[in-house]
This record gives structure tokens, C-alpha cells and sequence, in this order.
């Protein structure tokens, strides 16, 4: 092996190693750059797309409405003196709070449609069951 190959192959060890390690110092912040970049154009997306607005809003309305249908499944089973109807106010009390959870859920993720607000008739959490000692009825029964 001669000396220009030698140097050759010393230079291209020198300059893999380099390259590793700019990609280790500058891959989180591209990678970092490109997050933020991807979240603007979903939040763009979703601020500008109608269709999407009203199908997410759609969706958490169901959610609510199934949680009220077991809520008050809840409320009218959970002090019964017959056990099976208090197994169906235990149900409707799993239903319930799984139904909480998953709006809850639903409305973080989808946070960036709601960047101007929460529609009016909804609200950003569900509370889960059985409510604190001494708290009113929570919304939405009130209301509906």
C-alpha cells in the first residue's frame, strides 16, 4: 500500500468520524426544527380546513352525549336497594369515567383545532365519577 492510498483512507476514517459527530451535535436541533416546522402546518391546517373543524366537534359532541346517557344511568342506578341495579350503576359509572377519559384525551390531542376557543356547548374536560363530597351537578346535566 502506498502513501496516497494510506492517506487516502486516513482522510475518509477523518472524515466519517467528523460526520458522525455533526450529526450527533446538530441532529436534535433539525430534528427539533422539524417538529416545530410539521406542528405549524397542522395548526395551519386545522385553522383553515372547515371540514375538520366540524367533524372533530361533531365527534366530541357524541362523546359528551354518550357520557350524559351514562351519567344519568349512574345517578339512577348507583343508591338502588336491588343489587343488580347497582351493578348497572357500577357499569354506567365505568362507562362513564372511560367516556370522560377518552374525551379528555381526545381534547388534548386535538388542541390546536380549538386555538380560538372551545365551541360553545363544550368544554375542555370531562370529570370523572364519583364527583367530590359536596360538588353541584356537573356540567353538562345542568344544561341539558
Amino acid at each position: 500500500m502506498t502513501t496516497n492510498e494510506r492517506n487516502g483512507i486516513f482522510l475518509a476514517v477523518v472524515l466519517g468520524i467528523a460526520l458522525i459527530i455533526l450529526a450527533i451535535i446538530l441532529g436534535p436541533s433539525w430534528i427539533r426544527a422539524r417538529n416545530a416546522y410539521r406542528a405549524e402546518l397542522t395548526v395551519a391546517h386545522y385553522e383553515t380546513d372547515l371540514a375538520t373543524i366540524v367533524r372533530l366537534e361533531d365527534q366530541a359532541r357524541a362523546t359528551v352525549s354518550q357520557w350524559v346517557a351514562a351519567y344519568t344511568r349512574y345517578l339512577q342506578f348507583r343508591d338502588s336497594e336491588d343489587r343488580e341495579e347497582r351493578n348497572w350503576g357500577n357499569a354506567a359509572q365505568m362507562q362513564a369515567n372511560n367516556l370522560a377519559a377518552t374525551f379528555n384525551t381526545f381534547m388534548l390531542e386535538h388542541s390546536a383545532v380549538w386555538i380560538r376557543g372551545v365551541p360553545e356547548g363544550l368544554q375542555e374536560r370531562l370529570p370523572l365519577l364519583p364527583l367530590p363530597e359536596g360538588a353541584d351537578t356537573p356540567w353538562p346535566i345542568a344544561e341539558w
